[in-house]
């Protein structure tokens, strides 16, 4: 767990940044209602007849359930602050350098236009078609 330099109250926490005080208040919510729950099933199981092994296993249980329960509360209390932001570049200008690196540097490269028709309708689809050929003009340029 490391400090954020820029923010005090964001932390690190397995690769994932999160409000400290948020975190601190969901372990807090998080023992209490799962261990309360425990000790309530435990409670009210003894008075039960039968095994002990096995209400306390039923005791278990309950809590696992007070587990799911506090989950359940904590994402209701503390809602995400992330905000994604998803946006499609334009790489073509990379994806193109690199094509034209791979032409290069293999021999037996031919064309594009030499690939089976299923390739092509692929390369059509994915709308890499135009810049593998504009990539062989260039690697014939530079040859």
């Amino acid at each position: 767990m490391t400090m954020d330099s820029s923010n005090n109250n964001l932390v690190e926490v397995w690769g994932d940044t999160v409000n400290f005080k948020s975190m601190l208040f969901a372990i807090v919510i998080g023992s209490v209602v799962s261990t309360g729950t425990f000790l309530l099933a435990k409670f009210f199981l003894s008075s039960s007849s039968g095994d002990t092994t096995l209400l306390n296993g039923y005791a278990m249980l309950i809590g696992l359930g007070g587990c799911l329960l506090s989950g359940f509360i904590c994402s209701i209390m503390f809602k995400p602050a992330r905000t994604v932001i998803s946006s499609q570049e334009d790489n073509s200008d990379n994806v193109k350098a690199f094509i034209v690196d791979l032409i290069k540097d293999d021999p037996n490269y031919t064309s594009v236009n030499d690939l089976p028709s299923e390739v092509k309708e692929e390369l059509n689809l994915l709308q890499l078609m135009t810049v593998f050929q504009e990539a062989e003009e260039i690697a014939k340029k530079k040859q």
